[in-house]
């Protein structure tokens, strides 16, 4: 798996802070390992990490069934198949998906990215937030509440 990337597909729809970039040539870059766009050498408490890595986009796949109307978004989530290995760091691994039984309603997962923050504005850092796992029907109902207050 270490020439695949995961990304949302509204970022791959909308070219925005997404961490991947686009040469004239029209050639597609991810960065790995990437905690604030804004500064060149990362920090995160105090403690330095390995720069970036930057891999040329060789495909993106977004999901078969993937949505992105207005009040409208499912399965937003694309493979990017990269032109390179990359290397792991502490920074750069592999994510856990789900095998049947590995995770439960209410257990605690963490969501990590660089989405729309509480006061509607990407974020140039990348945010973290822990969650429970709730069933489809409650999180359908969360979902439809957080869009009609937004």
């Amino acid at each position: 798996m270490r020439w695949y990337a995961h990304q949302s597909s509204t970022c791959i729809d909308s070219g925005t802070l997404c961490l991947w970039t686009r040469t004239q040539a029209r050639t597609y870059f991810f960065s790995l390992g990437e905690h604030d766009v804004r500064n060149t050498t990362d920090s995160i408490d105090g403690v330095c990490s390995a720069p970036p890595q930057t891999v040329e986009v060789l495909n993106v796949h977004p999901h078969p069934g993937y949505i992105n109307e207005r009040f409208i978004k499912r399965n937003d989530i694309a493979l990017i198949r990269l032109a390179r290995r990359v290397e792991y760091t502490d920074y750069v691994q592999p994510i856990c998906l789900n095998k049947s039984g590995l995770w439960e309603i209410g257990d605690e997962v963490f969501v990590a990215g660089w989405g729309k923050a509480l006061g509607g504005g990407s974020s140039p850092e990348k945010l973290k937030v822990s969650l429970p796992i709730a069933n489809q029907s409650e999180c359908s109902q969360r979902f439809d509440l957080l869009l009609k207050s937004t």
